[in-house]
């Protein structure tokens, strides 16, 4: 635990140095404010029970002021130094408070940044529930139930040595006794527990992916859902995990405040013992002043043990979730090292492109290619051919650069290029794909997907005529909300909307992946003519089951026995 915790720490420390440092001179500093605050109620209390005692004091270092005088001054000192010690609290926990979002909000975008630019390998076997619950449900649980803990843990500890340290000063048996009292029993507390808090951050991490997953599943298959009068199923699965995370959460929270009632009647025992003990010697009022130090102390200590036990139940119970980071953690240092060392070269032009011995085969031993040969060249129109399941849609995930090929010899314009290079090809190409996914928001929105250009509103234009955009009928509509995934489109408008978004790129490479399947036949002969006249021109691959689009190729190719065989 201890190692991934410092590990976790190395992380933020590279990231927020200088203010870490800031708020640890600030805590210090809180620290003495707060022993001072502590020790002045000494004087105080020392002024009000023994007068011929306090006289000495006087005559020696105040002797110009009356004992009025002298009272007001060491109450105003206890009344300055308990606000200012308190203020500072307030302070130090504010800051602590606000860096731990922030160090937060770097952290999740480092993770998200890191997970969308893995490769699509990664996204293709990975369940998008997973990924969403570590961004959302168990990064959140490393921020809030680790992160700022240690923060929190960090500020009240250095106030409770300081305070301790205060201590020795005025009574070392006494303070070192108060100490072993506070330590062992905090100790047992926890060593009781150790297994708890584990068993429920283990139960609440699994639990949290579970749910988010039946979330996913009943949404996105709500027409199934409801046809299939699934409803009750899902609900039974989504009631159990949550039942589970709920359960979990409570034990973990009960645990987090049990010290704190504990300690307070053990403590108030302790107290109470001490008194009756000085009451029957006839010593209770020359131990007042150090009674009154030490009941100001506990005032103070009480709620900072509290936070440091609460911190430390938090942190044990979300410890879970930092396991599962540690890995993304490593990835992000490693890949910024990279990036500060590599050569950005993503530029790459093409003319042709010969890919040789094409190997692949998925985890299940099934061979999909085996020393396959590929050839296009610059604004070429290629047709793809081949039985369901054979490894079209495999084939161009491998042309995109999304699966990599290590073995497959790759000659651009005629040159041998590596993998790692070959992957900046995506650049150059847009896909229209059998299912096109669009977001829950405009139809200008959908096309632009994230790359808006200056003055858009030509090409827009010049889009509506070339995809038929005839449901776009005037400029207002560019504007219309579609609902999710194009809900309230027809799925003739979505493949035409994802042949825009597609042209939108002027690629030099255009992927068409049954993309006209849901057009009427005159609607898709006038698509593929418009295509064939864009401008600039570009090499079209057409992966389709039509003889009468496939005509206008000029070479066919057929996968066949794992390899591309031309048939035109």
């Amino acid at each position: 635990m201890l190692k991934n915790i410092i590990f976790l720490l190395s992380y933020i420390f590279r990231i927020f140095k200088l203010k870490i440092i800031s708020l640890q001179v600030l805590i210090i500093f809180n620290s003495i404010l707060q022993i001072l605050s502590i020790i002045s109620f000494g004087p105080l209390v020392l002024v009000l029970t023994q007068n011929e005692k306090i006289k000495e004091y006087q005559e020696l270092y105040f002797d110009n002021f009356s004992n009025e005088t002298f009272l007001i001054l060491i109450i105003f000192l206890c009344i300055f130094f308990f606000i200012f010690s308190n203020i500072t609290n307030i302070l130090v926990s504010k800051i602590s408070l606000t860096l731990g979002h922030k160090i937060g909000i770097r952290f999740v975008d480092d993770l998200f940044s890191l997970i969308i630019n893995k490769d699509y390998s990664f996204h293709s076997n990975t369940n998008s529930a997973e990924i969403i619950a570590k961004i959302t449900l168990e990064s959140g649980r490393v921020i809030n139930g680790i992160i700022t803990p240690i923060l929190l843990f960090n500020s009240r500890a250095f106030m409770v040595i300081f305070i301790f340290i205060g201590l020795l000063t005025v009574d070392a048996k006494a303070s070192l006794f108060v100490l072993t009292f506070f330590i062992v029993n905090y100790l047992i507390i926890f060593s009781i527990n150790k297994k708890i808090l584990e068993k429920r951050s283990n139960a609440i991490s699994k639990n949290s992916k579970v749910r988010q997953k039946i979330i996913s599943e009943t949404f996105a298959n709500m027409r199934e859902t409801i046809l299939f009068n699934a409803k009750d199923f899902f609900l039974e699965l989504f009631s159990k995990s949550n039942k589970e995370i709920a359960t979990s959460v409570a034990s973990i929270q009960f645990i987090s405040v049990l010290p704190r009632y504990i300690i307070e009647i053990l403590g108030f025992l302790l107290v109470m013992l001490t008194i009756l003990f000085l009451v029957l010697s006839n010593t209770l009022v020359s131990f007042l002043p150090i009674i009154s130090i030490y009941l100001v102390a506990g005032y103070k200590l009480l709620p900072a043990l509290q936070n440091i036990a609460s911190s430390y139940t938090s942190i044990k119970g979300s410890y879970s979730s930092l396991i599962g980071m540690i890995p993304d953690l490593e990835e992000i240092q490693l890949k910024e090292k990279k990036l500060k060392n590599a050569k950005q070269n993503s530029n790459i032009t093409f003319d042709t492109l010969f890919l040789e011995k094409i190997d692949f085969s998925y985890s299940n031993n099934k061979i999909i290619f085996k020393d396959a040969y590929f050839n296009f060249s610059k604004n070429q129109i290629v047709g793809l051919i081949g039985k369901t399941g054979i490894g079209k849609s495999t084939f161009i995930d491998i042309l995109c650069g999304l699966i990599p090929c290590q073995n497959t010899k790759i000659i651009l314009n005629k040159k041998n290029i590596n993998y790692e290079k070959f992957k900046n090809i995506r650049n150059l190409i847009s896909i229209v794909p059998q299912k096109i996914n669009l977001l829950d928001d405009t139809i200008k929105k959908n096309i632009f997907y994230g790359i808006e250009k200056n003055n858009p509103d030509s090409e827009l234009k010049n889009l509506k005529e070339i995809c038929l955009l005839d449901f776009v009928d005037n400029d207002d509509k560019w504007n219309t909300l579609i609902g999710e995934n194009g809900a309230k489109l027809s799925g003739g408008q979505i493949q035409r909307l994802g042949i825009a978004r597609a042209l939108y790129r002027k690629p030099q490479i255009l992927i068409l992946d049954e993309a006209t399947a849901n057009l009427d036949s005159i609607s898709e002969k006038k698509i593929i003519k418009n295509l064939i006249n864009f401008k600039p021109k570009m090499t079209i691959i057409i992966i389709s089951h039509n003889n009468e689009i496939l005509s206008v190729c000029d070479s066919i190719y057929e996968i066949k026995n794992q390899k591309f065989e031309k048939i035109k």
